[in-house]
């Protein structure tokens, strides 16, 4: 927070060139409990703090942990109360595990982009509407940082994932 060559972005709404940033680092809650997990109802406050920051007229990035509910991107597997993956013909099952209020709020607001993670396994795109939500997923465990290139002008033109 005290740096002079970069901005403490958590929970507020920052300059990037032309786009207004808008981050937050919380999940909702997962088998795991792990710390900054909140629930619905509190991800959906905060988020709405945060839209009311935004400026209508500039384009809009949101850079946050959870993704939408429902969506590619969001895919995990589906695990039994005792914690072991649910299969069916051998095959693990996924499920949707993502924010309702992720969704929720980018359907109103309708970011240009909306960077997401937290579902490991789920590296992807999506849209809602007129939002591009990109998960560049996580090898973490083997060293490999996954990202992913966006391209755009006002509005995304090209998106491609990248790992090294």
């Amino acid at each position: 927070a005290d740096a002079t060559w970069l901005q403490q972005a958590e929970e507020r709404v920052i300059g990037f060139g032309p786009f207004q940033v808008a981050s937050l680092g919380y999940s909702t809650p997962t088998p795991w409990s792990s710390p900054r997990e909140i629930s619905e109802q509190d991800m959906e406050v905060k988020l709405r703090e945060l839209a009311a920051q935004l400026d209508p007229d500039a384009p809009v990035i949101f850079n946050l942990h959870n993704p939408p509910y429902d969506t590619l991107v969001d895919r995990a597997y589906k695990l039994t109360p005792d914690m072991r993956i649910e299969t069916a013909g051998g095959e693990p099952m996924l499920a949707p595990v993502g924010s309702h209020a992720v969704r929720t709020v980018i359907e109103e607001v309708q970011p240009a982009l909306a960077l997401v993670g937290h579902i490991h396994e789920a590296r992807g795109t999506a849209t809602i509407g007129r939002t591009l939500i990109c998960n560049p997923g996580s090898v973490y465990q083997d060293g490999i940082l996954q990202g992913s290139l966006i391209t755009w002008d006002r509005k995304v033109k090209s998106q491609r994932f990248v790992s090294g």
